[in-house]
C-alpha cells in the first residue's frame, strides 16, 4: 500500500509540474494580417489611432520565413482618373525580441524603385498579439507612427 501511495504521489508531482501545451504556444506573426489603421506615438506610447482609408486595402502574408505584401488605394485626379498604381513586395524575414527585420527581394511599381536604391532591409519595431500586431518607427524624442494589422486568417 505504501509502494502505491509513494507512487501516485509521484505521478501526480510529475503531471502537475509539467507545462500545459497551450502555454508552450507562442504567438507567431504567420498568417494573413489586413491593415486597419494607422497609430500616432509621443514620448514612446500611443497617442491616438486612426482608422486606415476606407479606399485602400493593405494585406501583408506571412509564412514560417517569407513575407508578402499588396497595397492599393484610389487617388482621383482632377479628372477622376485613379492615379495610385499600388505596388507589392516580398522577402524573407525574422522577428528578434520586439523588432521585426523584413529582407526585400522583389517588388512592383515604387517599392521596386525603393528596393533598387539600396533599401534591401526594413527594420521596425513590433508588437504583437493573437489577433492584432502594429509595426512602428519612433525618433529620438519618441515620437512616431506605426500600422495597425488585425489578422484574417
Amino acid at each position: 500500500m505504501k509502494k502505491i501511495i509513494i507512487i501516485t504521489v509521484l505521478a501526480l508531482a510529475i503531471i502537475s509540474c509539467a507545462t500545459p501545451e497551450n502555454s508552450s504556444k507562442t504567438i507567431g506573426l504567420q498568417g494573413v494580417w489586413d491593415r486597419i489603421g494607422t497609430i500616432y506615438f509621443e514620448d514612446g506610447k500611443p497617442k491616438d489611432t486612426v482608422p486606415f482609408d476606407a479606399k485602400s486595402k493593405q494585406v501583408k502574408f506571412y509564412t514560417t520565413e517569407n513575407f508578402m505584401f499588396v497595397a492599393n488605394g484610389k487617388q482621383l485626379d482632377y479628372l477622376g482618373v485613379d492615379r495610385n498604381i499600388g505596388f507589392a513586395g516580398n522577402g524573407t524575414y525574422k522577428v528578434e525580441n520586439d523588432s521585426l527585420f523584413e529582407f526585400m527581394s522583389h517588388g512592383t511599381d515604387n517599392y521596386l524603385k525603393w528596393i533598387e536604391a539600396g533599401n534591401k532591409i526594413y527594420s521596425v519595431k513590433i508588437n504583437l498579439s493573437e489577433n492584432h500586431y502594429t509595426q512602428y518607427t519612433l525618433d529620438s524624442l519618441g515620437k512616431g507612427s506605426g500600422e495597425l494589422y488585425k489578422r484574417v486568417e
